[in-house]
């Protein structure tokens, strides 16, 4: 036979339980969070970078020169990516120390 359990012990049992799931809860929209964050930022790091490949592309054809300027725009364009990206997530850590 079961021994039932008395009423502060059916409390806690639940207040344990209630606080499990705000913890996953927790848990589940940090890592939200953060794949968020990745997104933003290899987004500001990729559109860049095909923007000066297709603008190199146009620019070689338009002169007709070997892949010199689409070697150049790429790279210019990873510049400016990583520093967009770079800019980003200091400004967010930024306002989380303040926050």
């Amino acid at each position: 036979m079961k021994a039932k359990k008395s009423l502060p012990e059916e409390a806690s049992g639940s207040r344990d339980e209630e606080a499990d799931r705000r913890k996953q809860l927790a848990d589940r929209k940090a890592a939200l969070h953060w794949l968020g964050t990745l997104s933003i930022v290899g987004w500001s790091i990729v559109v860049p970078i095909l923007l000066g490949i297709l603008a190199g592309r146009a620019v070689d054809a338009w002169l007709k020169t070997g892949p010199i300027f689409l070697v150049l725009l790429l790279l210019a364009g990873l510049v400016l990516g990583c520093g967009a990206a770079w800019r980003w997530i200091k400004r967010r850590l930024d306002d989380g120390e303040k926050g």
